[in-house]
Order: C-alpha cells, then structure tokens, then sequence
C-alpha cells in the first residue's frame, strides 16, 4: 500500500485471480456492513496495470501536491484506467460520478461536501454515526486476473480514535480491504496468501482533518502499501 506516495509496511505475493468482478465497497467492510469510515473521501481511481501514468504519480511523487490531479480525458484502453471518481458536485447531492459509467449506490446519508476537498472543489463526506457507505456492483471492469493494478484515493478522518474503513474489494475468499485503526493503517489480504500488512504510526502522528494519499499495487505478484508517494520497507 501507498499513502501519500510511501510505500508503508511490506510487500507481500499475491498471486489471486480477480475474475469475478468483486464489488467495491468505500466505507465499510463487507461481512458485518459494521466499522464505518468518518471523513472525506475525495478522488478515487482504480487503473488496470501499475506501470500507468496514475502508477508512477503514485507511487513516486515526494510532492504530495504534485499527485494526480485527474486532469484530462481517461481511457480504460490507453492509460488502464476502469474507475474514477471525482467527488465533484453540488452541496448536499448524493449524486456520485464515475467518470468510467460505473453505478455507484448510496447508503446513508453520504453526500457531496464543497467545504472541504483536496482536488476540484468538493468530496464525499460519510458520517459513521448513521452507517454511510458507497457500493458499486460487481462487473468484468474489475477483472484483474493475475496482473498489475493500482487502487488509490485522497482521505481525510474527522478522528483517530476508531477503525476507519476506507475500501473493500472483493470478499473475504478473494479481496483486500483497507482501513484506518487507532495505531496506524493496515491493509488486510484474504486472497490466495492471506495475511496483513501494518503501518504502525502513533495515533499523535494521524492529524485528523489532513488530507493523505493512498495506493494499493499490485507489481508483478506483489502486492504492496504506499502512503503519501513514497516507498517504505
């Protein structure tokens, strides 16, 4: 996993083949739909190959500004890209875009926020309390295979003091999810090897209402964590 752009924890082999189009889950886990994220989230993208352009920018920006911006036309044929979603929109809407025509279900009251954002001007704001979470059916989009992909997003948390979390893919047969605890941020695998990755930081060192990067790659059978555009070992 990449946070930020540094790769945090270790690397460890993935050899799983996503071809049943796992659904996506942002807020929650699946099992128990229980441990909602509390924050914002705020331009997700999921490309298909990670040595893409949204890879590189990922993964080895020391500049956390100078990460993706999403800038442009996407085209899941030339830059990989199979899920992008801005977050843009009117205050209050929950009238979520995926610029790759994926539906996007809302439960809760997740809503768009033009009060705070990293890029463009607004983001989604999920409220824990009520069990805010977004879904996106399952679909051949998703189809990794055995091969490379990057999942990453922009997120901010209204504390550090809960399990925050941030994406789910897949199921606990096949999948990953990621979240936020009280120490740090951990990316659980139930795939082909499961086990977990941790990022340790000090619940001190989380500054809430902080906007931080996060990737998940997999590279040649490895999957690994990046925080904030660089690699950690």
């Amino acid at each position: 996993m990449y946070i930020d752009g540094i790769q945090t924890g270790n690397e460890w082999n993935d050899l799983t083949d996503y071809l049943a189009g796992p659904e996506i889950l942002f807020g929650v886990r699946s099992w128990d739909k229980a441990t909602f994220f509390d924050g914002r989230i705020n331009e997700i993208r999921i490309t298909k190959g990670s040595h893409s352009v949204a890879w590189q920018k990922a993964t080895n920006y020391s500049n956390i500004d100078d990460l993706i911006t999403f800038s442009g036309s996407v085209n899941a044929s030339t830059d990989g890209t199979v899920l992008l979603m801005h977050m843009n929109g009117i205050e209050g809407s929950q009238d979520f875009v995926d610029e790759m025509g994926h539906v996007i279900s809302v439960s809760g009251d997740v809503s768009i926020t033009e009060t705070e954002s990293k890029l463009g001007g607004a983001s989604a704001s999920f409220n824990a309390a009520i069990g805010d979470h977004l879904t996106i059916d399952a679909n051949n989009d998703f189809d990794f295979g055995t091969g490379d992909f990057t999942v990453e997003l922009w997120a901010s948390l209204n504390d550090t003091s809960r399990i925050h979390h941030l994406i789910q893919l897949g199921t606990l047969d096949t999948g990953f999810r990621l979240y936020h605890y009280r120490y740090g941020i951990d990316l659980q695998h139930f795939g082909d090897n499961p086990c977990f990755l941790y990022v340790h930081t000090p619940t001190h060192e989380i500054d809430i209402r902080t906007w931080n990067h996060y990737a998940v790659v997999r590279k040649d059978g490895e999957i690994s964590l990046f925080y904030n555009g660089v690699k950690h070992s």
